[in-house]
């Protein structure tokens, strides 16, 4: 049997705002090339997936990657969202390494936070970003 991508069935679009959220998967997606556009090379990377309160479930995919730029200092998506939610203080210890590592990044999975979304524009959600959660008292309804 064929598959008709003309048929999708429709998509859970979670409004822009923010909400509670549960971390349910942690996926690492392997190597891939970068646009000449963007720099060119290789990015290893990375994705988290969460369910909402109303039962939707939302993705976001990072470069397993810290600084965008060593030299000065500008963080990727991940390090931001990982500060602001897991790691309160820095993603770095005080010899300056990174705490981000696989141990850690697999700990995220069953912990509690509040995604910030927006509409693109091809009218899907987007997750902005990742915050501590102000509502710990609910359980996944997945």
């Amino acid at each position: 049997m064929a598959l008709d991508l003309n048929k999708q069935p429709p998509r859970n679009v979670t409004e822009a705002g923010v909400h509670n959220a549960i971390c349910v998967g942690v996926w690492d997606l392997g190597t891939h090339p970068v646009p000449a556009q963007y720099g060119g090379g290789k990015s290893h990377r990375l994705s988290l997936a969460w369910v909402l309160e109303s039962g939707v479930m939302e993705f976001k995919e990072y470069a397993l990657n810290i600084y965008k730029n060593p030299k000065t200092g500008v963080k990727t998506a991940l390090a931001t969202d990982l500060e602001s939610w897991f790691f309160p203080n820095s993603v770095f210890d005080e010899k300056g390494e990174s705490k981000v590592t696989r141990d850690s990044l697999t700990k995220l999975v069953g912990k509690h936070c509040q995604l910030k979304t927006s509409i693109n524009p091809k009218g899907y959600s987007k997750v902005e970003s990742v915050h501590p959660p102000q509502k710990k008292d609910w359980e996944s309804p997945v």
